[in-house]
């Protein structure tokens, strides 16, 4: 293989493609990246078994070739490289690099020992706005576990029918819920893509720099896998997790007790200061809702107590009730909207919080017991 690349294009590809190189790699191939020529073009893969990636550069290709490197060390070099033209040359195990007065080997692996990562071919089952789908794995993501111990909570469901999909996460204690129409959609299917995956979708969506609007979906039935394909540049596969997501509607309560409407800033503001009060006290943090008004407090017996008011519209039964500030922080950080509605059946029941003039989104926390 020999070949020229602009320094830019090649570290911002290799910062993209090494986030999926394993960690703690079982197998030393694991941790390298590939490098090949493909069509004219470099391609720069990478994968830890469970994920894998594939990222397209332009290059003046003088010789067809491949090979793989340790990706720490070759994004540490290229990145610390002054931005202008870069000579790769390799033979099956060593990599020649050189750039202006620079010249480096590196140690490989013969690229036959990397493991095969499929491609996106054929047309998409599922084609998704872009600027939407970021938006829509922000809201529903973080609400999936990270513990491992139930692998099926670490993914996200989603429920595809025609013209709509049905995206849901879960990790026992909290619930996001969200509707999207869809561009174009060939199946009807439950699918349990791994959040992890989705996060990095996401990641790589608001990176990309280009004007392509789409983010294009594809199944591989045989392999259990999804492929997702970002403007012919870049290729993501993932396994599939197996196993029966809970029976989510099941916990969402057909009708509420007590109801209130207000402002998302207000109430960020307030469980942002009660949490300063709440990490001592298992993170809980009280809300009082009566005569419109909402009072958020939290009190330690080694920090101190606080109590934050603020306005709401305020229907049914007076309610007192706790959760974890985390919980809350974590949805109020989402991208959602201005005034949120909030209902519960009382201190043990699920409150579920929805986006006032957006019945496709919902998020439920589960309360806290306080302790008389």
């Amino acid at each position: 293989m020999k070949i020229s690349v602009l320094q830019e294009n090649l570290s911002r590809g290799l910062t993209t493609v090494s986030r999926l190189v394993a960690s703690k790699a079982a197998l030393p191939i694991l941790g390298n990246v590939l490098l090949k020529t493909d069509k004219g073009r470099l391609k720069l893969s990478a994968t830890n078994l469970e994920t894998g990636i594939s990222l397209f550069l332009g290059a003046k290709i003088e010789k067809e070739g491949e090979i793989t490197v340790p990706a720490r060390i070759l994004v540490e070099l290229v990145s610390s490289l002054l931005p202008e033209k870069v000579d790769l040359e390799a033979t099956e195990t060593t990599l020649h690099l050189s750039s202006g007065s620079f010249k480096a080997d590196i140690s490989g692996i013969s690229a036959s020992e990397f493991p095969k990562i499929p491609s996106f071919q054929g047309e998409p089952a599922f084609l998704f706005d872009k600027e939407e789908l970021i938006k829509i794995l922000s809201q529903v993501s973080f609400a999936a576990a990270q513990d491992e111990s139930r692998p099926v909570l670490t993914g996200v469901l989603l429920r595809g029918k025609i013209g709509k999909t049905l995206l849901v996460a879960t990790d026992g204690y909290r619930l996001s819920v969200k509707n999207l129409a869809m561009r174009k959609q060939k199946e009807e299917k439950d699918l349990l893509i791994p959040a992890k995956t989705l996060i990095e979708v996401c990641r790589i969506a608001q990176e990309a720099q280009d004007e392509e609007k789409e983010i294009k979906m594809a199944l591989n039935s045989e392999k259990n896998q999804v492929l997702f394909s970002f403007s012919q540049k870049i290729e993501l596969s993932s396994r599939l997790l197996e196993g029966e997501f809970p029976d989510f509607e099941k916990i969402i309560p057909p009708s509420f007790s007590t109801k209130a409407e207000f402002d998302k800033e207000e109430f960020l503001r307030a469980v942002k200061i009660a949490s300063i009060f709440a990490r001592e006290q298992a993170n809980i943090v009280k809300i009082k809702i009566e005569g419109g008004k909402m009072i958020i407090s939290a009190e330690s017996p080694q920090v101190g107590a606080n109590q934050g008011e603020i306005e709401a519209k305020t229907e049914g039964e007076k309610l007192e009730i706790a959760f974890n500030f985390r919980f809350l922080l974590d949805f109020l950080n989402s991208p959602i909207g201005e005034e949120i509605i909030f209902e519960a059946n009382g201190p043990l029941s699920p409150g579920v919080f929805k986006v006032k003039g957006d019945d496709s989104f919902l998020h439920l926390i589960m309360p806290v017991r306080i302790q008389a």
